[in-house]
């Protein structure tokens, strides 16, 4: 009786976690994370470091998204600062153009970001969650 319901927990964790690519191309990197922590702790190690490597892979592939819109923006953000000499709406108030710049570059990381990755992000499923409210 032991073995039987040894055999099925195993047969139950192996369908639930075996994917096909496509699946595994739609999920977070996070997703990829838990299913190959779980696949871990149910000693599944085929699927453990099939789902590790493709949440390693998701992750690295999102850090390079990252690398190219910050390296963007930067230009873009020193670039304005520069021709403009800092000339804005903020004129009269010369301590506010830190604060500017600032909110400046993070818009622009957003909107790469959006642009690159597209509105529903595979790479964080935070994004998908912000996205509801």
């Amino acid at each position: 009786m032991k073995s039987i319901c040894t055999l099925l927990l195993c047969l139950i964790v192996s369908t639930n976690s075996v994917s096909s690519s496509n699946d595994i191309e739609q999920k977070s990197y996070e997703e990829l994370f838990a299913i190959s922590k779980n696949s871990y702790l149910a000693n599944d190690w085929r699927n453990c470091i099939k789902f590790m490597k493709a949440a390693l892979s998701s992750y690295d592939h999102y850090e390079d998204i990252v690398k190219e819109c910050r390296n963007k923006c930067d230009h873009l953000t020193e670039s304005t600062a520069v021709s403009t000499g800092f000339s804005s709406l903020l004129t009269y108030e010369n301590s506010m153009n830190f604060y500017e710049t600032l909110i400046n570059g993070t818009y622009c990381m957003m909107k790469c970001k959006r642009q690159k990755i597209g509105l529903l992000s595979k790479f964080s499923s935070r994004s998908r969650d912000c996205k509801k409210f």
